[in-house]
């Protein structure tokens, strides 16, 4: 790679510069020498963003979604290992949201028209702010979803209680809002720097995240899910959905 040529630089970026690249190199270090394997992990992750990909080519909602998903995902990874941890927490809600939203135009092409041209009068004429409607309702209406939820056990599904979407989305949604112990400074730490608490947490909401993506999108796309390559059906079941979930998907995908 071609090294910038400093003395090129104008005073102001080439402060910026090497500020950054002295941050950018520590905090990447530290990084990699502790999480190799919660890295390694997160990127099967974000390449079974590939698969899905691949196989809902040639259908737009996909072909115009599932590339910023894969890249909310990326960019999520790269920007934990810098230190920058409360816009890779950002970047899963961002992940989140789109990944919803690619599940409900797949059914509603008209809605999806609409998006694209960003006609959204219809949505905020509804007092709504996502396309799906209030909360996440929507969702669990959906037949293989409703099927999923019924056979969790009662007080805590996929939409209800600790680790559901709701709440998932509600961690996350603190970091987009600033909320003060998410914060990416403080008043002894100004440059990104990594920190193990902060890196568990986010690591913790990477795989979330892709749980829940993985886990919709099986739900949504059933019948595309059946006819992959059995080796991709078992990279996304390993990899990409929680243990305590595999058994109950495998039993509603045989039905």
């Amino acid at each position: 790679m071609t090294k910038v040529k400093k003395a090129r630089l104008s005073s102001l970026v080439r402060a910026m510069h090497q500020g950054q690249e002295k941050w950018r190199k520590t905090a990447w270090k530290t990084t990699l020498a502790r999480h190799d394997d919660e890295l390694n992990r997160a990127l099967k992750q974000v390449n079974l963003l590939d698969i899905w990909s691949d196989k809902l080519t040639g259908k737009d909602f996909a072909d115009r979604l599932m590339p910023e998903i894969w890249m909310d995902a990326y960019i999520s990874v790269h920007l934990a290992g810098y230190g920058l941890y409360k816009y890779a927490n950002a970047c899963l809600r961002s992940e989140l949201e789109t990944a919803l939203r690619l599940i409900f135009f797949s059914s509603h092409p008209n809605e999806f028209e609409w998006w694209l041209e960003n006609h959204q009068s219809y949505v905020k004429s509804q007092g709504y702010t996502d396309v799906w409607g209030k909360d996440f309702s929507y969702f669990e209406k959906l037949k293989q979803v409703r099927k999923f939820v019924k056979s969790q056990r009662k007080g805590s599904n996929l939409f209800k209680g600790k680790g559901s979407v709701p709440d998932i989305y509600g961690k996350l949604s603190k970091y987009v809002h600033s909320v003060v112990f998410c914060l990416q400074t403080d008043p002894e730490s100004f440059s990104p720097v990594y920190k193990v608490g902060e890196f568990k947490k986010w690591h913790g909401n990477f795989r979330a995240i892709q749980n829940t993506v993985n886990l919709l999108l099986v739900l949504t796309f059933a019948n595309e899910f059946k006819t992959m390559y059995r080796q991709n059906q078992c990279s996304i079941l390993a990899d990409g959905v929680k243990p305590s979930h595999r058994d109950k998907l495998a039993e509603l995908l045989r039905n």
